[in-house]
């Protein structure tokens, strides 16, 4: 049967192996062409919140099964939630001109195009340093908990207001409130989430691309795996100023984040 069946077609029965082999020999070629272009894309955005390693980039891969479908629009705003209105004026905060930057990365977050100059990214450190000493009962400044390198802001643990629950920092977070990035001056901040929407609304910034304010991603991660979630729910990308008019809008951003983490009326202007 078999050498009738190679007379009918006129080939070797092993002709489809011999012709396989190549074909998954070229798959492998390119997927590992893929993995290393991929890799090092990864590790061109800077340290981050995630080790640049290996086991780093596959921990990122898998994260990224579950990554927001739209980082443009808007998280929903609890009907519960108190505040029920955010920090920032919609009716007056300026819209960003000009197409967004190119953004990729998940843990780090960073842009591609439309970067600042290392003078920017000082002058937004300096800012920080500025308001933790305008605010020094309630805020303070030290290395990032979520991203373990750069500078952060963060609302002091021993701040009074959190007796009467009208401070918002997050402690699973360590109560980190914002923190800019060396690499291209952008800023995450965690706002209420009426803020983001203006934010993400008005072109000055995206939301973070794990930044989920889902039940089940808070139950699986707190409840299942007794772990917090990889980032704050209500964290937002906010784009690097392109000039002085835009660094002043940050600084904007930045107080309303403040003024999130530890009660608006509570917040001093440098």
């Amino acid at each position: 049967m078999k050498a009738d069946y190679e007379s009918i077609i006129g080939l070797p029965a092993i002709l489809p192996t011999t012709c396989l082999l190549p074909l998954i020999l070229y798959g492998l070629c390119r997927l590992a062409l893929y993995i290393r272009s991929d890799y090092q894309s990864f590790l061109d955005l800077g340290p981050g919140g995630t080790p640049s390693t290996p086991w780093g980039w596959w921990r990122l891969k898998r994260l990224g099964l579950f990554t927001l479908p739209d980082v443009l629009e808007p998280p929903p705003v609890p009907s519960q939630l108190k505040p029920s209105k955010g920090y920032v004026d919609a009716s007056k905060f300026p819209i960003r001109n000009g197409p967004r930057p190119t953004v990729r990365g998940i843990a780090p977050q960073r842009q591609l195009s439309q970067r600042a100059s290392p003078k920017t990214f000082n002058v937004l450190s300096s800012h920080f340093r500025a308001l933790a000493s305008a605010n020094a009962r309630n805020l303070l400044v030290k290395t990032s908990f979520i991203e373990h390198s750069n500078i952060a802001l963060f609302a002091r643990p021993t701040s009074a207001l959190y007796h009467d629950k009208k401070a918002k920092a997050d402690p699973l977070f360590g109560r980190e409130i914002c923190h800019p990035h060396p690499l291209d001056s952008s800023m995450h901040l965690i706002l209420h989430p009426s803020d983001a929407a203006t934010v993400i609304n008005m072109g000055w910034g995206e939301r973070h691309p794990l930044a989920r304010a889902d039940w089940w991603w808070r139950f699986y991660f707190q409840g299942l795996r007794g772990k917090r979630p990889p980032v704050p729910e209500y964290m937002v990308l906010v784009y690097a100023p392109r000039d002085a008019r835009e660094v002043e809008v940050s600084k904007k951003m930045v107080g309303a984040a403040v003024s999130w983490a530890v009660g608006g009326e509570n917040v001093r202007e440098p």
